[in-house]
């Protein structure tokens, strides 16, 4: 069995993205020894500022696994925060998810979610095929 015959059908037509097209071209620039400061996947190429460093350091010994919905306090902050700037008031802390990304929240989100995906253009590269994997028709 070759590595194609365990894929998903979605999958075995894909290309890659061309945000990752656009990620090689940046590698190939920096290993001719061009200078460019590469912002194209939300990551910052510049290291975290010291007191983030320093609030780190202080917790690196704190490794456990993290409550499934996020941090109990982080979660009520954003809702608090969204009381004041938006005047929402009807949600719960237990309403509120925290997760690592957007990406993998608006996955998540489609995996368990019935229905159509109707997709606004411009839109991340990776929604399209997010919301195919899930099983979804698709509207672009």
């Amino acid at each position: 069995m070759s590595g194609g015959d365990c894929l998903k059908e979605a999958l075995k037509t894909s290309s890659l993205a061309s945000n990752l097209q656009f990620n090689e071209q940046i590698k190939s620039l920096n290993a001719e020894k061009h200078h460019i400061y590469h912002l194209g996947f939300g990551q910052s190429p510049f290291p975290p500022p010291e007191f983030a460093q320093k609030v780190l350091m202080e917790n690196v010994a704190d490794a456990e696994y993290l409550p499934v919905k996020g941090l109990p306090l982080l979660r009520k902050m954003i809702l608090e925060f969204h009381c004041k700037l938006d005047d929402v008031h009807h949600f719960s802390d237990d309403s509120c998810i925290v997760g690592p990304g957007t990406k993998e929240l608006i996955f998540l989100l489609m995996s368990v979610l019935a229905g159509d995906v109707l997709l606004l253009s411009p839109t991340w590269t990776t929604y399209k095929p997010q919301a195919v994997l899930s099983g979804h028709t698709v509207y672009c």
